[in-house]
């Protein structure tokens, strides 16, 4: 089921997270599935260890822990969303960000599977 794949623990090797019963915001939970159907083969799951807003959350690459997105909606307009994007260190450097403000769901979409899919084996 693409849920389970989705909204995986990264304590425990893919153990499904129902989207619904983390502690976040409708709006938030609710943008979360509506992008991924948007992209999906994309992998990513939710790294609900980390204490984020209620209308944030951090996503992982499943494989690549130093790959992450923040996305929020918090300070937001309705329909927009915020993003920012962690690299992994490289060659004893430092890892590297990118932020993005007032995305449409189409544009967020693009942009998390570029984040999540380039220079990765996702298979």
């Amino acid at each position: 089921m693409w849920l389970e794949s989705f909204f995986s623990n990264p304590r425990g090797e893919y153990q499904p997270v129902n989207p619904w019963s983390l502690r976040k915001s409708a709006r938030i939970k609710s943008l979360l599935i509506r992008i991924y159907s948007d992209i999906e083969g994309i992998q990513w799951q939710v790294d609900s260890s980390l204490r984020s807003h209620p209308d944030g959350i951090y996503l992982t690459h499943p494989r690549e822990a130093g790959l992450r997105a923040y996305l929020h909606v918090h300070g937001q307009s309705p329909g927009r969303a915020g993003l920012h994007l962690e690299f992994p260190a490289l060659d004893g450097r430092s890892p590297t960000y990118e932020t993005y403000e007032d995305l449409n769901a189409a544009r967020l979409s693009d942009i998390l599977a570029a984040h999540f899919g380039m220079g990765y084996d996702i298979s």
